[in-house]
């Protein structure tokens, strides 16, 4: 692939990936329902616009919908660190 192809391939699958990441690193690590892991070893709490007042960015169910479209089902599935760089 040319070196523009990559770079748009990148810029297009980086988020859904990152979700995903997040996603299943919080499902590794806490059985909390209502936090989701991020990569600096912080969390984001589900209430997010009751916790900050300004939350633009995140207070669009991004975190509730990842909490209960993604952890949940990979907790449930118990998937290893092998079948997640499979998936």
């Amino acid at each position: 692939l040319r070196v523009e192809d990559k770079i748009v391939l990148t810029k297009s699958c980086f988020g859904p990936l990152m979700l995903f990441k997040n996603a299943s690193r919080t499902a590794a690590v806490t059985t909390d329902p209502n936090i989701l892991c991020v990569c600096n070893f912080s969390y984001v709490p589900r209430n997010l616009a009751e916790a900050y007042t300004d939350t633009y960015h995140l207070d669009n169910g991004l975190v509730g919908r990842m909490l209960d479209e993604l952890v949940s089902p990979l907790r449930k599935l118990q998937v290893s660190e092998t079948e997640l760089v499979c998936m």
